[in-house]
């Protein structure tokens, strides 16, 4: 709870960039770090490529079509401590915000997906994005230092659908970019490394693209499916994790 607290100040405090100071998406080159993180996993946990791109739905290579704040639905805590969906304006706090992502699908290098989609980043997840988004003074989605997540941006998803809402969300999964075909994952605070496949990380797509196409089902693959629902899926997690915004207590004055 105290991260929750901690992101929140920033999100209020933290003032919206100009028009001039904005970068344009095709400047966009550095995804957001990871930058607070509460499972930090040592190296011997990576899992192996197959094991990373047989545990996900779908994994793909898509362009930003759309990014958006997402505060509806979100997840608030009731009196008898239940946690349900609401709109945003059901909040009595502070919502804090998910993503959502529309993307267009270039490529599927595992598993089967749209051609057109929408992709959801709880706001657990998104409250350790370094830079943070947030809504500027002109209502418009922002960030607080850098462009973040932006429209044109040419990225690899590794996607899980959630069967039970009928969503496709990230869940955890780290985001990569592909400029100059070269595959480069989001940084993690304190040099972690879970959940970037081993040898993944700064080869070329098209060795990437070899590599994942000679990956069958195996047991790491499931085990790794299985763990992902428990910490960042229905599984044992809660919506905000991986498909919503959430209502927090506001800061005090």
């Amino acid at each position: 709870m105290q991260q929750r607290v901690v992101v929140i100040s920033w999100f209020l405090i933290i003032g919206g960039c100009t028009a001039a100071e904005r970068t344009t998406p095709t400047e966009c080159t550095v995804l957001p770090a990871i930058g607070i993180d509460d499972e930090c996993e040592p190296e011997a946990t990576q899992p192996s490529v197959c094991a990373w791109a047989t545990s996900v739905d779908a994994l793909v290579i898509a362009e930003v079509t759309a990014v958006e704040l997402l505060t509806t639905p979100a997840e608030k805590a009731t009196a008898i401590g239940e946690h349900v969906l609401v709109d945003d304006a059901d909040c009595d706090e502070v919502v804090n915000p998910g993503l959502r992502l529309d993307i267009r699908v270039e490529q599927v290098l595992a598993g089967e997906a749209p051609t057109t989609l929408t992709v959801r980043i709880g706001a657990d997840r998104v409250s350790s994005f370094d830079p943070l988004p947030f809504r500027g003074e002109d209502g418009s989605l922002t960030w607080s230092t850098g462009c973040g997540l932006q429209v044109g941006q040419r990225l690899g998803l590794p996607l899980h659908h959630v069967d039970e809402d009928d969503v496709w969300s990230l869940m955890g999964e780290r985001l990569f970019s592909v400029d100059d075909d070269v595959v480069a994952f989001q940084t993690k605070a304190e040099r972690c490394t879970g959940n970037v496949p081993v040898g993944g990380d700064g080869v070329a797509l098209s060795t990437l693209i070899d590599d994942v196409s000679g990956c069958d089902d195996d047991a790491d693959g499931a085990a790794r499916r299985a763990e992902m629902l428990r910490r960042w899926g229905p599984t044992g997690a809660s919506p905000s994790a991986y498909m919503a915004g959430q209502c927090t207590d506001p800061i005090p004055q």
